[in-house]
C-alpha cells in the first residue's frame, strides 16, 4: 500500500509541475490574474470593513454573522473558479 501510495504521489507531484510549466509560457496572464484577483478581494475586503465600521445589521443579522455569509462567498468562489478552470481544461 505504501508503494503505491508514494507512486500516486510522485505521478500527482509530476502534473503539478507540468502545470505550472504551462502556466509560466505566458507570465503577462499571470500577472493579470494576481491582479484581477487581488482587485476582487479588495473588494470583498472593502465590503467588509464598511459592515464592520457602519455596525450596519442586515436583515437582523449583526456584522459578525455577515462576516461568516462573506468568507463562505469567499471560498465558494474560489471552488467553483478552481471547478471552472479545470472543466475548461479538459476539452
Amino acid at each position: 500500500m505504501g508503494r503505491e501510495l508514494i507512486k500516486h504521489l510522485n505521478i500527482y507531484l509530476f502534473l503539478l509541475k507540468v502545470n505550472a510549466m504551462r502556466q509560466l509560457e505566458y507570465r503577462v496572464n499571470i500577472a493579470l490574474n494576481v491582479m484581477v484577483e487581488l482587485g476582487y478581494l479588495g473588494v470583498k475586503l472593502l465590503y467588509a470593513y464598511i459592515v464592520h465600521d457602519t455596525g450596519v445589521h442586515i436583515a437582523g443579522l449583526p456584522p459578525s454573522s455577515i462576516y461568516l455569509f462573506i468568507g463562505t462567498y469567499m471560498l465558494m468562489t474560489v471552488f467553483f473558479r478552481q471547478y471552472a478552470a479545470i472543466q475548461h481544461h479538459r476539452f
